[in-house]
């Protein structure tokens, strides 16, 4: 009887068992059926803006110019066309150019006029030092009308002749050397520097007086990229009496000026181990040179570095 008991017992246990795991296993299922999918969790992407229908271009689009709260530009403002670069002139336009000027003390400010009884789109390209095209607007001037461009913001309250039609706040100045106007025909073009009163903020009422600017039919001188010298031409070294050796060559006639020059003395060709010696002329005289064989070459140096090595020359000293 005791065994039986101890059966029965053992055999509710393992049903008991039995019964949980089922049990778990229909609770987990439902946790999972009712939990939301992973990518249910992931937030949706932000709905962007509704992209607005191709339209056919019929020519020139029209803009009303307005004014640019930003000193600083995130994109074109209106009145302006997507800025294009010229690589060459535009027929039948003229091209003038001018320097402009911008900082807390000064401001550029351009007119462009337009006499003619069609709209008219205006170049406006600047320039780096050294000529490469660093800014650059297409500009709709409408028929018969004007448009001011101002290189700063304009005053908050401006007098009534600066308020209609509002300025284009460019930023044309910014790393701006000189820059340069595409003008149609019947459109010309007047421009001033302003001097503020060190605001940084082009206030007529403030502003304490005004230079013309300087329209040219040329840019004007642009500096080149530092070069390093040429090679030396014509290197020489003479032996004489008493073990001297005399080195002479000519100054380099390509690259950049050469301040100085670099003798080098060499086991091998090609190498510079036994000697570097810089000189500051086209020649130099050295006694008592030790008896070897020595391969010998001279680099002309400037302020960016030294040059390519001159005609290399090997000298025997016994």
């Amino acid at each position: 009887m005791d065994l039986d008991l101890q059966g029965v017992g053992a055999m509710k246990k393992y049903v008991s068992i039995i019964v949980g795991v089922i049990a778990g296993n229909v609770l987990a299922a439902a946790i999972l059926w009712m939990s939301p999918s992973g990518s249910a969790i992931a937030p949706p992407p932000a709905a962007g803006p509704a992209a607005a229908p191709a339209t056919e271009a019929t020519g020139a689009v029209q803009f009303a110019p307005q004014v640019v709260t930003g000193d600083e530009l995130g994109g074109s403002p209106a009145g302006l066309v997507a800025p294009q670069v010229l690589p060459t002139p535009i027929p039948n336009e003229t091209q003038v150019f001018f320097v402009p000027t911008d900082n807390d003390a000064t401001a550029t400010v351009l007119y462009l006029y337009n006499t003619d009884s069609v709209a008219h789109i205006v170049a406006l390209r600047g320039f780096s030092y050294n000529g490469v095209l660093v800014y650059s607007l297409n500009i709709n001037v409408g028929a018969t009308s004007f448009l001011r461009l101002a290189s700063d913001s304009i005053s908050a309250a401006p007098p009534p002749s600066w308020a209609t039609p509002a300025p284009i706040i460019t930023n044309f100045t910014d790393f701006t050397y000189y820059a340069m106007l595409s003008l149609p025909q019947g459109v010309r073009v007047e421009g001033y520097t302003l001097y503020n009163p060190g605001t940084g903020v082009v206030d007529p009422r403030a502003d304490q007086g005004a230079v013309p600017l300087v329209f040219t039919s040329t840019p004007p001188a642009t500096t080149t990229t530092p070069q390093p010298p040429g090679p030396p031409l014509n290197f020489l070294a003479t032996l004489s009496a008493g073990n001297t050796v005399t080195f002479s060559w000519s100054a380099p006639t390509t690259g950049g000026a050469p301040t100085g020059y670099i003798l080098e003395a060499g086991s091998a060709p090609g190498l510079a181990n036994l000697a570097t010696l810089p000189l500051p002329t086209t020649s130099y005289t050295v006694a008592g040179v030790p008896r070897g064989t020595y391969f010998l070459r001279v680099r002309a140096v400037n302020a960016i570095g030294p040059g390519p090595a001159s005609n290399e020359v090997q000298l025997n000293v016994p």
